[in-house]
């Protein structure tokens, strides 16, 4: 099949891309509140031939598009991050990254439906929210949207075009200190503070960070202070902790040394610690014929700003796949390198040329990778 199939039917809903782009702004909705858009996209991908599977258990956000070509052959997942926030506040450029994943899905169904054999889901979610599609009531297990993908893409935008090099490991902690209240000014000798405890723990974080692997990332938010007056010296507090690294060892080791942070944080103040781990994801390298795939049609497709691969860079949303199926995530160059990151996205309106050629270029580029891969992965294929 030819590439050129594939960029025609991109050059083809041009005015279609554009108007995603568009709504996302002009259509903006409050955070976590984003119906309208989602509707939109779910509307544009039924009309081209997809059936749509996000409306169960009041989830509203989310959604996930399926297409079946011919039986048999690879699952093919895109992962399309996307947020609609009033103003133009779009973060990381999410508003224009619909209109990019919802053309190239339609453009690949397009050229490729009932040519080769294959099964297209493409899943929209809010950056902060969870992969899990919601089940019917009276169910309470989740399912992840993604499970059964062969092969998991997402394209983001930044401020270069590059690959990231396979998905690093990730790891969250929940962890609880518990003190001794009591009245501040009165008693303050018998009290223990758990929150003294808890920003101790962060600031043994703060100086771990200077000692770690180029590839760790350690962030935490505070999740509960202890909820009292301020002169009541709190007996509780809690906080989530949240680990990257990019090889499975260097995770351990990572862990080892927070675990310590946290332990002696209590014995420093003389409260109690509790920790668990909440979530733990295994490092996963790319796939080199995918990350290849990807420069390939950057090149094709005229991107702008194309710089080599970067380390464990993998998005959010990828960290977040329950299993480690092979992934690649991408960013093609829509914001200038001089600009502070995130930007604010210059749709609606008043959208620039260069702009519309960013979200072609990057239409282009997914589902020219999608049929590359999708070729590699048929049955019988040499690739």
């Amino acid at each position: 099949m030819q590439k050129k199939e594939v960029y025609d039917a991109i050059d083809a809903r041009m005015s279609e891309l554009i108007a995603f782009s568009r709504l996302s702004e002009e259509g903006a909705e409050p955070k976590q509140e984003t119906q309208g858009s989602v509707e939109g996209y779910g509307r544009y991908l039924v009309k081209n031939g997809f059936s749509i599977r996000n409306i169960a258990a009041g989830e509203q956000t989310m959604l996930c598009a399926e297409y079946q070509s011919r039986e048999g052959g690879p699952a093919l997942g895109l992962l399309v991050a996307y947020d609609s926030l009033p103003k133009g506040g779009n973060i990381c450029s999410h508003c224009v990254q619909p209109g990019i994943g919802a053309v190239a899905a339609a453009a690949l169904k397009d050229a490729c439906g009932g040519k080769l054999p294959f099964r297209l889901v493409t899943l929209f979610v809010p950056p902060d929210r969870g992969l899990h599609l919601p089940v019917e009531k009276g169910e309470t297990e989740k399912t992840d949207a993604l499970d059964g993908a062969d092969v998991v893409l997402s394209l983001c935008c930044g401020t270069e075009t590059r690959a990231d090099l396979g998905r690093p490991a990730i790891r969250s902690y929940r962890v609880a200190y518990k003190g001794k209240q009591a009245h501040a000014a009165a008693h303050p000798e018998v009290g223990r503070s758990a929150f003294d405890g808890l920003q101790m723990a962060f600031h043994g974080v703060r100086w771990l960070r200077g000692q770690v692997s180029a590839s760790a990332r350690i962030d935490y938010f505070l999740t509960d202070n202890g909820g009292t007056m301020a002169n009541v010296v709190p007996d509780c507090s809690e906080a989530v902790f949240s680990l990257r690294a990019g090889t499975d060892d260097e995770m351990e080791n990572l862990c080892r040394r927070i675990e310590q942070i946290f332990r002696g944080a209590a014995w420093m103040t003389e409260t109690d610690v509790d920790f668990t781990v909440e979530s733990d994801r295994p490092a996963a390298p790319s796939v080199p014929a995918y990350v290849n795939r990807f420069y390939e049609n950057a090149v094709l497709s005229g991107a702008e700003r194309i710089a080599p691969p970067q380390e464990a860079g993998t998005s959010d949303l990828l960290l977040r796949l329950k299993k480690a199926a092979p992934s690649l995530t991408a960013r093609m160059a829509f914001t200038p390198n001089d600009s502070a990151y995130p930007r604010k996205a210059e749709t609606g309106s008043g959208m620039d040329e260069s702009i519309q050629r960013a979200v072609a270029v990057g239409a282009r580029i997914l589902a020219g990778m999608s049929l590359d891969i999708l070729t590699m992965l048929e049955p019988g294929s040499e690739n």
